[in-house]
């Protein structure tokens, strides 16, 4: 069985970054739904009732047929990199319609792009993908820039061991991309609290063997994403997690970030996935945004 995407079709055409990516993860066995929504009009998230010949029924007609157009230009770029492309539309929030329509077809990955561009175009970077990251239940895939590179993919797969990051790894494995280059496993470390004595010989013991446990974890890490890519590196950092993965996406310079995003509760947002938040809202890189 191959890898199943859902890819949010928008009129501004900046899915074309989360394409791009796509094709150079090179998932065996891709297939395809292209799906494009027309917003709601009014700001409680419906549409009016509207006579046939009321000029907003022809431009929601216009927006449909546009996006009509859309998917099927898409649906012809994406012959040869997938085995099957099938389109649906809808009207609705389009966070809520992409999860359904991945829902409904057993998706495996949901492919957005970051900006807005374009008459018509929706708001992809702003509530709908955040929507997605933060409350949706698959694996989403962003593309925020194009790929600079040619040949295989540099990534940054951050994690912190915890059993969640490791079922988001498992899923990864499963996917079986062939479109990665070098994987750089980063953890990051909080450096000890300032009130506490540097010359304590037990806390240095300490912490000399937690940092020991997560190189020996980082190393068990890279031996399994072999399976995925020729190159492994793996590195410990003292730091925010979200000052060192911009250090190592720098320093490795890195196509992707691999993160997990656990939980859709505010609470499990705010200890666990508000790196992950801060990474799809607030930073540039390309971002596949894992889920067991």
């Amino acid at each position: 069985m191959g890898l199943r995407a859902v890819i949010a079709v928008d009129l501004g055409k900046t899915v074309t970054n989360g394409v791009e990516l796509l094709r150079r993860l090179a998932f065996p066995h891709l297939e395809v739904t292209l799906v494009h929504v027309v917003e709601p009009l009014l700001a409680d998230g419906t549409f009016p009732e509207l006579g046939s010949t009321h000029p907003m029924t022809e431009i929601l007609a216009e927006m449909r047929a546009a996006g009509e157009r859309a998917c099927q230009e898409l649906g012809e770029e994406l012959e040869g990199a997938a085995e099957s492309v099938a389109h649906e539309h809808g009207f609705g929030d389009p966070s809520t319609i992409l999860s359904g329509v991945a829902r409904k077809h057993g998706a495996d990955l949901i492919v957005v792009g970051s900006t807005r561009k374009g008459a018509f175009g929706s708001l992809f970077m702003g509530s709908v993908t955040k929507g997605l990251a933060v409350h949706g239940d698959r694996p989403v895939l962003i593309g925020k820039r194009p790929v600079r590179k040619p040949g295989r993919l540099t990534a940054v797969l951050a994690t912190d061991h915890s059993p969640y990051m490791a079922r988001c790894v498992e899923r990864l494995l499963n996917f079986a991309p062939a479109g990665l280059g070098h994987v750089h496993v980063l953890t990051a470390t909080n450096p000890p609290p300032v009130h506490l004595a540097t010359d304590d010989e037990a806390l240095a013991q300490a912490l000399d063997t937690a940092r020991e446990a997560l190189v020996s974890a980082n190393r068990g890490l890279a031996d399994r994403l072999h399976a995925v890519a020729p190159e492994v590196t793996e590195e410990v950092a003292v730091g925010h997690p979200n000052e060192a993965i911009a250090a190592a996406m720098a320093r490795t310079d890195a196509d992707l970030l691999i993160l997990g995003a656990q939980g859709h509760g505010f609470l499990e947002r705010l200890f666990v996935g508000s790196v992950a938040l801060h990474q799809v809202v607030h930073e540039p890189h390309d971002l596949l945004l894992l889920r067991p």
